[in-house]
């Protein structure tokens, strides 16, 4: 066997190095001839596969689309056949209260993208104003400057005051490759329909995790990056806990009393806890208190009026 077997060092070496293991009689010339070789293959390859995602993203897939700016004017009936197998984020009336209350520099957009006259996929998105002042919080007279002179207008498919996949419902059926390709174009029709009211600075779409993220990565064909954000703070509990004291004990001893001591202690001080009736004065007691937690972040790119 003549041909050199090319191993990359840093898989199997501390140092990091390339290695290059040569079988008896090998010649260096022919090693580095076969390394040119190579390399020119992988940049062919990344031509091809640049020309390929190209006419990915220019290519229509076989979809028609409504498109609108108020959820009182999509086919109500259609809408709710695909959003009840999913998150009420997704249904009429959350979306219908989150428009009449939406951000003030947020607005509202919706797709549902057909098949043989089916509903098959529907699109939540939000368009945000985003100023420097909404990105950062500074005393500095030089970076505050120069956050008054940030405007970007931002779409996010998805909920900028919720946590969680929150823009994207679809029939399950569906493969979830052929559900973010439609997605994908989806958002690129509706940036060039926005192009009247401005150039839409950058797309997101939030917030993909766990067996979604692997089907989701067809994105990076159009263009799409994925970035790290913060956790949710859903805590997923098994069925079989029915009560707090089902939970606690599914936690270990030191947690466990940490959370009895703190409760003691509550007890002790006389706290109770109930369940309140809101009313317009307790409303807005609790918007006042999210309000005390909105407005010490640094980025605040929606908040709820």
């Amino acid at each position: 066997m003549n041909d050199p077997i090319l191993v990359s060092g840093n898989a199997f070496l501390p140092n990091a190095y390339p290695i290059f293991l040569l079988p008896s009689g090998a010649s260096l010339a022919r090693v580095e001839s076969l390394t040119a070789l190579g390399s020119m293959m992988n940049i062919i390859d990344s031509i091809k596969d640049k020309r390929k995602r190209h006419k990915e993203r220019y290519s229509e897939l076989n979809y028609q689309y409504v498109f609108s700016d108020s959820i009182h004017l999509v086919n109500q009936e259609h809408w709710q056949s695909v959003a009840q197998n999913h998150s009420i984020f997704m249904s009429l009336g959350y979306l219908q209260s989150i428009e009449q209350c939406s951000p003030d520099n947020t607005s509202q957009r919706y797709a549902i993208a057909y098949q043989d006259g089916r509903p098959k996929v529907l699109v939540s998105v939000q368009i945000a104003e985003a100023t420097g002042d909404r990105l950062t919080q500074t005393e500095n007279s030089v970076k505050r400057k120069m956050a008054d002179s940030i405007h970007e207008r931002i779409l996010v498919c998805g909920n900028l005051v919720s946590s969680g996949l929150h823009g994207v419902a679809y029939d399950t059926q569906m493969s979830m490759e052929e559900v973010w390709r439609v997605v994908a174009e989806i958002l690129y029709k509706i940036r060039r329909k926005e192009k009247l009211g401005g150039d839409i600075n950058f797309a997101m779409i939030k917030d993909i995790k766990g067996s979604k993220l692997e089907a989701s990565m067809v994105l990076e064909r159009y263009s799409y990056r994925k970035i790290q954000t913060d956790p949710d703070m859903v805590l997923s509990l098994d069925e079989k806990m029915q009560s707090f004291e089902d939970y606690l004990a599914s936690l270990n001893t030191k947690y466990r009393s940490r959370i009895r001591k703190v409760i003691k202690t509550l007890e002790q001080g006389g706290y109770c806890s109930e369940r309140l009736i809101v009313d317009d004065n307790i409303d807005k007691q609790i918007h006042q208190l999210y309000l005390n937690v909105e407005n010490q972040s640094d980025v605040r790119l929606a908040t709820l009026p």
